[in-house]
């Protein structure tokens, strides 16, 4: 397992300036390179574990990086526009076959997490990306006062009944995590934080 931190170093500079532009625009909290860093260090973790195979640790690496370098949050495309970059790194930057290519696309769509797949390593990449919410209290505190900002644009009343929706759906799912390794790691705590969070909003 080759690792995120030379992952990243493989970009090509022009790419990694790219990245480091987008997830660092003046409107984002949460959705910045720190959350990448964090989804690739879960990433590692279960690579070391062998719960994925090197090709799909390379494949769920490109998802990652690229599935949040294109976000506004008054729009609903953004996993879509999120792969016209992707695209255009990856076919002018790397040889990857076909097969590879519509798969890491596959994959930054399905961080829109509105399907069910049944495809391990899209699960595995789904419950990177919402490993937060079992993440300790402060670090789950500051993950929500991100999001806040990032839509400062919406009032205070229509930003907490939204919220509570979206934090009831995850809590009215079977599970919140589709693989076994991260609900035995985060479920409980992300359980309890979600609860904890819609107590907080609803007063």
């Amino acid at each position: 397992m080759i690792g995120h931190v030379n992952i990243f170093n493989a970009l090509s500079e022009d790419y990694r300036n790219l990245i480091n532009i987008y997830y660092n625009e003046s409107h984002r909290k949460y959705h910045t390179f720190k959350h990448i860093d964090n989804c690739l260090n879960e990433l590692d973790i279960i690579g070391r574990l062998k719960l994925i195979d090197e090709h799909n640790y390379a494949l769920i690496s490109y998802a990652i990086l690229f599935h949040d370098i294109i976000y506004n949050p008054k729009s609903n495309k953004n996993e879509e526009d999120s792969v016209d970059i992707a695209l255009n790194y990856i076919l002018n930057q790397t040889v990857i076959p076909k097969n590879d290519l519509n798969k890491i696309i596959e994959m930054i769509i399905a961080t829109k997490h509105n399907k069910i797949y049944h495809d391990i390593n899209i699960n595995y990449l789904l419950d990177i990306d919402l490993s937060v919410l079992g993440y300790p209290e402060k670090e789950f505190l500051e993950y929500e006062e991100g999001i806040r900002y990032e839509y400062s644009f919406v009032d205070d009343y229509t930003y907490r009944r939204e919220r509570i929706k979206f934090l009831q759906g995850i809590l009215d799912r079977k599970d919140i995590y589709i693989t076994d390794y991260f609900r035995n790691k985060y479920e409980e705590n992300a359980i309890k934080n979600i609860i904890e969070l819609i107590e907080i909003l609803s007063n």
